[in-house]
């Protein structure tokens, strides 16, 4: 029996195995050259690697140690690795000291890797995810240094590429140096500035299903620059006027608009011009009806019935608010004492919803009660105005209405002395209601 020297063996197995990985390895790159002693930095390297890939971190971090001493420039697979390997450490360890330790180092790492293998972009994003974590609690100027100058790098470098968190995290740094007295309020508002321009940017673009994030991302943004930056409405008519007037765009017009809501100051001109502003880029059902109704507050009805059309013309307004609309103008021109054009408009509300033709046929019979003055002929004539209410508050299912019309119906005594028809006869009402309606008398007491 040939007897097999098993030690002997493993060894030449060892051998042969570390010779494939090493061809591997050179064809993949791996810079054996930069090492100072390339055999022993393959063994390590080896070893390390196995030990990661098994998720021995604790096992492979002497051997990753040695390698990225000795060997930074091997290939950028060690980092990779170690970016995995500190990771785990950081989550595993309970120590502070120790776990602060591996944060450093890991980001470190992350510069290192850029020193040697470039990819600034990517790998800047990959510690723009940790860093925040790791070095906000520890409340000092540097770490805020180091963070503010990371999150402005990556925005630099990745532009609408950033990762959405990136931007909070980017302004709260900034917030944070603005309370210490670091920065200025108005390094705060450049950087609100830059950031909402790309959040807007990503908001017109982005598929409905991601706009939920930016939408997120958009609110953490006011709700920082809120609390560093308290506005009143001499600010936002001093501070915040001076960039609006340079350029009428619609970030800085947003920044008075809310201020100015929030201080209850809508009655300063201003408001209505950045309301202006923001409603040409972004136009709303709300916002412009906002305006319709300032314009008719402060007595620029032309205006406001032009607001009013404006919004009820937009596409994709639901039937209601449309009907609503014109509900609203139809109440105005009754104010102005235009009764056959609020006539006009309350109708056309019930063309465009018919479930608001109570409210819409209400307001039509009211015109009609107060026409009394309107339609003039003898004492029976002049109240055929409220026969027509009545029916018009029948139309409206208003049974109230329809009451205090009917009161107002001519008596029997006045239809059998003035009246050339009977009662159920059709009549033709003489003044701007025009159409018939049927003679009625008072229901007695």
């Amino acid at each position: 029996m040939v007897k097999t020297n098993f030690p002997k063996l493993l060894a030449l197995l060892f051998v042969l195995f570390a010779a494939n990985s090493f061809t591997f390895a050179q064809a993949q790159g791996y810079n054996w050259d930069a090492c100072g002693d390339p055999g022993v930095a393959k063994e390590k390297f080896i070893v390390f690697t196995d030990a990661a890939k098994a998720k021995d971190y604790a096992g492979a971090l002497e051997t990753f140690n040695w390698v990225y001493a000795n060997c930074p420039k091997v290939h950028k697979s060690l980092y990779q690795h170690g970016e995995n390997m500190y990771k785990a450490l950081i989550a595993a360890e309970k120590d502070p000291a120790k776990q602060k330790e591996y944060q450093d180092k890991l980001l470190k790492l992350y510069d290192d890797r850029i020193a040697y293998f470039g990819e600034e972009k990517d790998v800047l994003q990959r510690k723009g995810a940790v860093a925040y974590s790791y070095l906000i609690g520890r409340n000092d100027d540097k770490a805020l240094d180091l963070l503010d100058n990371l999150y402005s790098k990556i925005i630099e470098l990745s532009g609408k590429e950033t990762p959405k968190s990136n931007f909070s995290l980017y302004f709260d740094v900034v917030c944070k140096k603005n309370k210490k007295g670091i920065y200025t309020q108005e390094k705060v508002i450049q950087v609100y500035d830059q950031l909402s321009a790309m959040v807007d940017e990503h908001l017109e673009s982005a598929q409905e299903a991601d706009k939920k994030g930016w939408t997120e991302t958009e609110e953490a943004l006011d709700k920082l620059y809120e609390a560093a930056i308290p506005c009143d409405c001499q600010f936002a008519k001093t501070v915040l006027n001076e960039k609006y007037q340079a350029n009428k765009d619609v970030v800085s017009a947003k920044k008075i608009f809310k201020c100015l809501v929030k201080n209850k100051c809508i009655d300063d001109p201003l408001f209505m011009e950045v309301a202006i502003t923001i409603f040409q880029k972004e136009p709303s059902f709300g916002l412009g009806e906002v305006i319709a109704k300032q314009m008719y507050a402060k007595g620029e009805e032309e205006k406001a019935f032009e607001w009013y059309n404006k919004i009820a013309d937009m596409p994709d307004v639901e039937p209601a608010k449309k009907a609503d609309t014109y509900i609203n103008m139809a109440k105005l021109y009754a104010k102005k004492g235009s009764k056959g054009k609020a006539r006009e408009l309350a109708q056309k509300a019930v063309g465009v919803d018919a479930s608001k033709k109570g409210e819409a046929y209400s307001l039509v019979a009211q015109l009609y009660m107060n026409s009394a003055n309107d339609c003039k002929g003898n004492p029976v004539e002049q109240r055929y105005c409220f026969l027509a209410a009545y029916d018009m508050y029948a139309a409206a299912g208003n049974m109230e209405g329809m009451r205090n019309a009917q009161a107002q119906f001519p008596s029997k005594t006045d239809i059998f002395t003035f009246a050339s028809d009977k009662e159920g006869k059709e009549v033709g009402l003489n003044c701007w209601i025009g159409g018939s309606t049927v003679l009625r008398a008072k229901p007695k007491q």
